[in-house]
């Protein structure tokens, strides 16, 4: 496993901290404060009263404009995990069911903002983080995302360089492209890597429900979303234009190797290829909406949130973390007649035969391994899988 590979597994909840002296890497406390989001031409902003709820009690949470004014007329509220948080359509009271992430979003007249919501057993001193990823370039670059502070952050590839702000701005949540630190961001996640001349980085802008790139000029772009939740309907064909392609919270992209990507639908439980030359987005496995744990091939396959993933070097092989399932899935890729991209899944420590079955003895353990909400996932160059388990 190369340095980098192992860097970037470390850094993936920010755990690396304690490894390094004073002197080296700095993480400014103000970094790990809660994000919201509402886009930038938008009046419309959730005050949220507490980052944490308990399982079992509510919160209040309401929404100002622009000038910190309430707004109480005519705003719909929506959960992205109501088996994580309920809340109640008009007026805006949660209830925390179990412990985990969920996005709450509040609509009015077409305009929308979005929270990340944590719901704890126990809740914590500092509150509870939502986790961002970390991932390198060919040059041996660091980036890594803070979604609570709606920034994108670099190191370069000495372990003594201090990490600055690549793009974005510290504590402002919006949806603005243009230059890198001119750009706003909302609660972005996931990092994709495309190390292509015409490459850059993909983020997952789970507030703002879409895929921005940072270009190797340091310009920012939204290349798929709408900037507020919802869910497609494919055709029988499994594809959709990319202009028209909906995400709710996506918490997952990896690029392969063509500068194309993977796209983790996470509050639609789905995961999409995105094929940036001819504009068109095909489902790989899951169907938006729907959630669940099956196994199988494309669309009969049922995932709970997927978040992080991570991609073989042959592109051949996508692991998800099934976060809500608790699960690592792996998908199979490859293509059919019509040399489209399909996706067979199967879970982690439960191989299957050719028929789709449960076979033990291809197993190499006893048993389906389980996690408890598995927040990343990567690979090396021999085919291991390294995960960090929340």
């Amino acid at each position: 496993m190369s340095k980098y590979v192992f860097m970037s597994m470390l850094f993936s909840l920010f755990l690396i901290i304690s490894f390094f002296p004073k002197k080296n890497i700095f993480f400014p406390e103000k970094y790990f404060n809660l994000a919201s989001k509402a886009t930038e031409q938008s009046t419309l902003r959730i005050k949220q009263r507490s980052p944490v709820v308990n399982e079992g009690n509510r919160i209040k949470v309401s929404v100002i404009d622009s000038n910190g004014n309430p707004i109480n007329d005519g705003v719909m509220w929506q959960s992205g995990s109501p088996d994580i948080a309920t809340v109640e359509l008009t007026t805006g009271e949660i209830l925390g069911v179990k412990s985990g992430f969920a996005t709450i979003t509040a609509t009015q007249n077409g305009q929308s903002s979005s929270v990340f919501l944590t719901v704890s057993r126990v809740r914590k001193a500092n509150g509870s983080k939502v986790p961002g990823d970390s991932k390198t370039d060919s040059g041996g670059s660091l980036y890594i995302s803070s979604p609570t502070q709606n920034v994108i952050l670099k190191a370069e590839s000495s372990l003594n360089s201090r990490v600055n702000t690549f793009a974005g701005t510290s504590r402002v949540a919006g949806n603005r492209n243009g230059l890198a630190k001119e750009a706003l961001f909302a609660g972005p996640t996931a990092i994709g890597v495309d190390n292509s001349a015409n490459g850059g980085l993909y983020i997952a802008d789970t507030l703002n429900h879409n895929i921005r790139k940072i270009s190797f000029n340091n310009r920012v772009e939204t290349v798929a979303g709408k900037s507020t939740p919802g869910t497609n309907v494919f055709a029988s064909d499994g594809k959709i234009d990319l202009e028209r392609l909906l995400l709710n919270s996506p918490r997952g992209v990896v690029t392969d190797n063509g500068g194309n990507f993977f796209v983790a639908d996470t509050d639609n439980h789905a995961i999409y290829y995105v094929d940036i030359t001819k504009r068109k987005v095909n489902i790989i496995a899951g169907e938006p909406g729907k959630n669940g744990k099956e196994d199988g091939l494309g669309r009969s396959a049922r995932f709970k949130r997927p978040s992080a993933m991570a991609l073989s070097t042959d592109s051949r092989l996508l692991t998800v973390a099934d976060e809500d399932n608790n699960r690592v899935r792996l998908i199979d890729i490859s293509r059919n007649d019509k040399n489209e991209l399909i996706g067979n899944v199967s879970t982690l420590g439960v191989a299957t035969s050719s028929q789709g079955l449960m076979d033990r003895t291809l197993n190499k353990v006893d048993d389906e391994i389980l996690f408890d909400k598995p927040q990343s996932v990567s690979l090396d160059g021999l085919g291991n899988i390294y995960v960090v388990d929340n």
